[in-house]
Formats: structure tokens, C-alpha cells, sequence
């Protein structure tokens, strides 16, 4: 067998490989954006809005995935508009926040400046125990999530019944 029939055959192989893992990636994050959609359908902000703001932090993928799941959807009756971000400063308002895995680090930066307002944090990996509010975890294959109570109250935010029921302890 010559060389350059044996790189063809991994390449192939590689190739064949990595098409599951990006269907799967796409299933994770359209899971995400319905969830999301779901967190803030079903939790109660203080204030009335006329447009229902998700932030995405610094990842264009989630945001392109939200915006498009989202496209035709309401909270409360009023449109979502879906907002790619880099940074958050003590003058942005969003109601919620998506922060995922690589970008733990910033949470703490993200929940200082928004320490003034009725933001849902909501993140990957667990974060709870770090200040968020809604976290994503994975179990086996099943996405799930956790719900920091104790922080949406701090915030004026009220989780419906059916929302903390789904969610881990």
C-alpha cells in the first residue's frame, strides 16, 4: 500500500469521524438555545420591557444558534433580540447572560457589573457554586441543569415551579 493511498484512507477516516461529533456539537447547542428560551419564558423579571435581550458572550456560534432558534419567538408577548458581546460594563442591561465554558473566568466579572441589576446568569460546567444562576451540566449523554435559587432571588428574578422541578439538586 503506498503512502499517499494510506493518508487518503485516514484522512477519510478522520473525516467520517468528525461528522457525528459535529451533528452532535449542533444537537448541544440547539438543546442550549431551547432551554435558554425556556429559562427566561419561564421565569418573571420585576420590570415590564419592550424587547426581551439575551446576551451571548464572546461565542458567535451560540449566538448565530440562539438567533436563528429564536427567530420567531416572544417572552411575555414581546421580541427577543439576541446580542453577540464581549464584555459587560456597569451600564449594559440584559436580561440574560450566556456565558459558556471557556468563558468561566469572566463570570465573576460578568455578576460584579451586573450586581445593580435583574440579569439571569446562565452558564456551563456547573457554575453555580460561582454565583450563577442557571447552570448547564451534562449527565452520561443528557443535557441538564442546576438552578442557584438563593441568586435569582437576590436578583428580584422568580423561577417558575415547573422550571425548578426539572431542574437538578
Amino acid at each position: 500500500m503506498s503512502g499517499c493511498f494510506k493518508y487518503m484512507i485516514v484522512t477519510a477516516l478522520l473525516l467520517a469521524m468528525q461528522a457525528p461529533l459535529k451533528a452532535q456539537e449542533s444537537s448541544y447547542s440547539d438543546l442550549q438555545a431551547i432551554y435558554i428560551y425556556n429559562f427566561a419564558k419561564y421565569t418573571s423579571w420585576p420590570q415590564e420591557f419592550n424587547t426581551f435581550t439575551i446576551a451571548v458572550y464572546d461565542d458567535a456560534a451560540m449566538h448565530k444558534v440562539i438567533s436563528q432558534k429564536l427567530v420567531d419567538k416572544t417572552i411575555k408577548g414581546k421580541p427577543i433580540e439576541v446580542k453577540l458581546i464581549y464584555s459587560v460594563t456597569k451600564e449594559d442591561f440584559f436580561h440574560l447572560i450566556y456565558l459558556n465554558r471557556h468563558h468561566s473566568k469572566s463570570l465573576a466579572e460578568v455578576i460584579q457589573n451586573c450586581q445593580q441589576q435583574n440579569t439571569l446568569i446562565v452558564t456551563e460546567n456547573d457554575q453555580i457554586k460561582k454565583g450563577a444562576m442557571i447552570s448547564f451540566v451534562v449527565i452520561g449523554n443528557k443535557l441538564r441543569f442546576k438552578v442557584n435559587q438563593e441568586a435569582l432571588e437576590d436578583k428580584d428574578l422568580i423561577a417558575s415551579q415547573g422550571l425548578l422541578s426539572l431542574a437538578m439538586n
